[in-house]
């Protein structure tokens, strides 16, 4: 990395360690502001089409392969970051306006697809606002089941997307109990442990991948949480079967070695044998 840039950025992550106490939450607009800093950057270099983007591409393969021992503890905390935060927006007021107002104006795309879309000219934001009012209504059932979900996967949450969350959390308990639930299925034998192994190793890869390329979204983790419901009910069951079996063999083993003493000793003596009865002539 071009240390001249390196003095550029400094102040900037010293200024959002200072903001968030070492926990930036809204990494999104971080990126997009050392991106115009990288292209201010550039431009001041003499660079004709300068790229920031690219610039700060190249410095993150860099640090990736400077420290590759650090990206699993970097995915991890940026997941953390988001077990706070509901997974879904709730469909519920005032985020469900909210957030399809955005939707609709995002990056100037409304002059060409908002006719498409809705079916009518939607000429600027309040004519956007009137279409969503219009259209788009709560729906009361799925907040009460979505913030069960997220009660039972991640405990208590903020409902306000914007707070910052001055320390990384702890793992959830429901993530804990779906680990070791994932130790089971690698480790107990069977005809589908390969399968098992193959699947979850794939969900390992895929969630580092998603957890270090994208921002930090508490969205992103809806597509485990199913997996983890499924082996939490598959580890629970391989364990209550490889139980079972254990204690067949030991309760086996225990009347074998009764029976087995049995046969060993032996029989009893009878009463005429011990003299224990009078003899004819008496």
């Amino acid at each position: 990395m071009d240390p001249e840039f390196g003095r550029l950025v400094l102040p900037v992550r010293d200024e959002v360690r200072s903001l968030y106490g070492g926990v930036p939450k809204k990494l999104q607009g971080l990126e997009k502001r050392l991106g115009d800093l990288a292209e201010d950057y550039l431009k001041s270099k003499g660079e004709k089409d300068p790229d920031g983007n690219a610039l700060c591409q190249k410095m993150a393969i860099e640090a990736c392969l400077n420290h590759p021992g650090a990206l699993p503890g970097l995915a991890a905390r940026k997941f953390l970051l988001a077990v706070k935060f509901p997974a879904s927006v709730g469909y519920d007021e005032p985020r469900l306006s909210k957030k399809l107002n955005i939707g609709f104006t995002h990056k100037g795309q409304l002059e060409t697809l908002g006719k498409r879309l809705a079916g009518r000219e939607l000429p600027d934001e309040a004519a956007v606002a009137d279409f969503v009012r219009e259209n788009y209504h709560p729906m009361l059932w799925y907040r009460s089941l979505d913030r069960a979900w997220e009660w039972f996967t991640v405990g208590s949450f903020e409902d306000d997307e914007d707070a910052v969350v001055p320390v990384i959390p702890p793992v959830p308990l429901f993530y804990r109990c779906a680990l070791v639930a994932l130790a089971i299925v690698l480790l107990m034998p069977g005809p589908l442990q390969r399968f098992h192994i193959a699947w979850i190793v794939s969900l390992a890869v895929l969630w580092f991948a998603v957890s270090m390329t994208g921002v930090n979204n508490p969205r992103y983790r809806y597509v485990f949480e199913p997996f983890c419901l499924i082996y939490l009910f598959v580890g629970a069951a391989l364990l209550w079967r490889q139980i079972v079996r254990w204690f067949g063999i030991l309760t086996g083993r225990t009347k074998g070695e009764a029976e087995s003493s049995s046969a060993e000793r032996p029989p009893a003596a009878s009463a005429s044998e011990l003299n224990l009865l009078p003899s004819p002539s008496s």
